[in-house]
């Protein structure tokens, strides 16, 4: 079976219909992460010094504090790593 110009037309038509679908969903979607960036960019420093008054806090709890501890740097660690990453021009306060 041979392909006739009229089917590498219609083939280059369903390829340049699906590109277009693609990069408009490539582009939402660039959109979007662009706005959670944003957001977390913009919360994290708050959110950061809550999670450090929460240490803080579990100081006083002495039997769950040792493990909430752990998992509370873990999360203040990847927070700081992300806002390195992905927040231009900021820096990281260590508590």
């Amino acid at each position: 079976m041979s392909l006739t110009t009229s089917d590498i037309d219609s083939i280059a038509q369903h390829v340049k219909a699906s590109l277009a679908t693609a990069g408009a969903a490539a582009d939402a979607a660039a959109t979007e992460a662009s706005g959670l960036q944003n957001e977390f960019c913009k919360n994290w420093p708050t959110i950061r010094q809550g999670l450090t008054i929460l240490l803080q806090l579990l100081a006083l709890v002495p039997a769950i504090g040792g493990v909430a501890k752990v998992a509370i740097n873990l999360v203040i660690g990847i927070g700081d790593a992300v806002q390195k990453a992905v927040c231009p021009g900021t820096t990281t306060a260590t508590p």
